[in-house]
């Protein structure tokens, strides 16, 4: 429940049991489109309904260190920068700089979003390692 900690750390407000109780009947019950929303909300970070480049890279980074990656090693960093790049560049499919709702769930339905961050080290001597949404 690291997503939920996180989410109500980002909120500022207590996360509920019933806030609990809901996520995760949605990530084990609900539809994919109930799922993809779900995952959806949890990049917008501040919940304009867009996710930005920045927004993106802030939770990459977070997904890195959550696996044991230490924060701001220069390879590191240019490596998440370039995963960012690559990932945003495939679900942006207008290419306005932002992904929509409706562009992120017309992308993950036609490739698994997971295999947006495939191929991704997140250390050394780690084997490769995917990073579902």
């Amino acid at each position: 429940m690291v997503v939920g900690l996180a989410w109500a750390e980002r909120s500022g407000r207590e996360m509920l049991l019933k806030d609990l109780l809901v996520t995760l009947s949605t990530l084990l019950r609900g539809s994919i489109y109930e799922k993809l929303r779900w995952t959806f909300k949890l990049y917008d970070i501040n919940g304009d309904g867009c996710i930005t480049r920045s927004e993106l890279g802030e939770i990459v980074v977070a997904i890195h260190e959550l696996m044991g990656r230490k924060p701001h090693q220069v390879e590191e960093d240019r490596k998440a920068r370039e995963q960012v790049d690559r990932v945003f560049n495939k679900l942006d499919l207008n290419q306005d700089g932002v992904i929509t709702i409706e562009e992120f769930i017309e992308s993950c339905l036609k490739v698994p979003c997971h295999s947006f961050f495939s191929s991704v080290r997140l250390k050394p001597s780690a084997q490769h390692t995917d990073l579902a949404l």
